[in-house]
C-alpha cells in the first residue's frame, strides 16, 4: 500500500516534468521489498541509489546520508586517479 501511494504521488510530480515512457509507467513491476540485513546493507543500498544506478529520474537522499555519499565520491575519485597513472 505505501509503494503504490509514494509511486502514484512521484508519477504525477515526474509526469510535470516528462514525458511518460512508451512503456506507459516509469516504474519496474512491483519494486524490492526486501527487508536490508543491517547498517552496512542499508549503506550499500543507499550508495547504488544515489551514485551507481543507472539513468536515474531524480534522487533525493536524508542528509544523515550525505558524508557517505562524499566518502564514496573521494574514494571513487582515488580509484579513478589512480588508474589513470597505471602504464
Amino acid at each position: 500500500m505505501i509503494l503504490e501511494t509514494l509511486k502514484s504521488w512521484a508519477t504525477r510530480a515526474i509526469k510535470k516534468h516528462r514525458q511518460l515512457p512508451a512503456n506507459g509507467t516509469f516504474w519496474i513491476a512491483k519494486g524490492s521489498k526486501r527487508k536490508l540485513a543491517d547498517e552496512c546493507a542499508i549503506h550499500d543500498s543507499v550508495i547504488y541509489v544515489v551514485r551507481c544506478q543507472p539513468n536515474p529520474f531524480a534522487v533525493w537522499f536524508h542528509p544523515k546520508w550525505q558524508g557517505a555519499v562524499e566518502e564514496f565520491e573521494r574514494a571513487s575519485q582515488l580509484t579513478v586517479g589512480m588508474a589513470s597513472r597505471t602504464p
